[in-house]
């Protein structure tokens, strides 16, 4: 869910590279047939390219690395709509979320928008399980999980 270190959305690289963002969908399709699961991730609509891969075309490869510093860095954001869809959030839910201090920052990139959460809240993510629950399974498991409210009887968890 958290994007990686060092991974670039791949429409940035497109744009650079000026190539269609479609070939990207075909490379990951290429890549994933061939069990390699270290070179590209994808949340919803988006793809994102780990630019230190040994996996990824020479052609891109060369784009990725003769433009150093030109790519933005996306390193524990949230795609929105992933997040959006993923858990159920609402878009009212998403500005309670922000009034509250839990979503920092909203950043666009290529049309895309991404969001931080709280830096305590994106560390203790990293490397579990999340999901989201009802408020009765929350109220049930609560003192086993780090959780917040996302919306009237949703609640994001990881374990």
């Amino acid at each position: 869910m958290l994007i990686p270190k060092d991974y670039i959305l791949s429409n940035e690289i497109a744009k650079i590279a000026n190539i269609h963002v479609a070939n990207f969908s075909m490379l990951m399709n290429e890549i994933e047939d061939k069990g390699i699961s270290d070179t590209m991730v994808k949340y919803g609509a988006c793809t994102f390219v780990n630019k230190n891969s040994s996996n990824i075309p020479m052609n891109i490869f060369k784009h990725i690395h003769k433009n150093k510093g030109k790519f933005t860095d996306l390193e524990d954001y949230i795609l929105l709509t992933y997040f959006k869809n993923q858990f159920e959030v609402p878009q009212n839910g998403i500005n309670d979320l922000l009034k509250l201090g839990i979503i920092t920052e909203v950043k666009t990139v290529e049309g895309k928008k991404f969001i931080k959460l709280r830096q305590d809240i994106t560390d203790s993510l990293k490397n579990k399980v999340i999901t989201n629950i009802n408020e009765k399974d929350f109220n049930e498991f609560k003192n086993e999980v780090e959780g917040f409210k996302l919306s009237k009887n949703n609640f994001l968890i990881w374990y």
